[in-house]
């Protein structure tokens, strides 16, 4: 319930009261004894969405943080959906100038994305360009147009 309420309010942009709603859920699922899948995927749901934010209110060390707290549980778990998770960690590292790492988070994620969906799967066009535009940023032109 309260990452819901986090989401919507994040939508408008009241990210303050986005962010305590989302740091409400996390402490309700961190309380869970034996948590299942659900529970932990939940959990990294709520530090990618709480990342997300960060990053939209231009916190990228804090952004970065929640997101590879977020990764460390869909790795640690084998959860789905950690292709979306390295896409924004690629994007923190490009804010923070940290381009080596980034490069390397945009080539797992296209990777992840591949392995667990398929090369056709809808949303990979969506990670290359993000890639594309990091590339050109870093003048790596020639790089760019062949990932398109």
């Amino acid at each position: 319930m309260y990452q819901l309420k986090a989401i919507i309010y994040g939508y408008q942009k009241s990210y303050q009261v986005a962010i305590d709603y989302f740091e409400k859920g996390i402490r309700i699922y961190a309380g869970t004894k034996n948590p299942d899948k659900r529970i932990r995927y939940n959990i990294s749901k709520a530090y990618l969405n709480l990342g997300i934010i960060f990053y939209e209110i231009g916190e990228f060390k804090i952004a970065l943080k929640y997101l590879e707290k977020s990764n460390e549980i869909k790795t640690k778990y084998t959860l789905p959906g950690a292709y979306l998770v390295n896409l924004n960690i690629a994007k923190a590292y490009v804010k923070l100038s940290r381009l080596n790492e980034a490069g390397k988070f945009f080539k797992e994620s296209s990777d992840l994305l591949i392995g667990e969906f398929g090369k056709d799967y809808f949303r990979l066009p969506e990670v290359y360009f993000e890639y594309s535009q990091f590339l050109y940023a870093s003048g790596r032109h020639n790089e760019s147009h062949e990932t398109l």
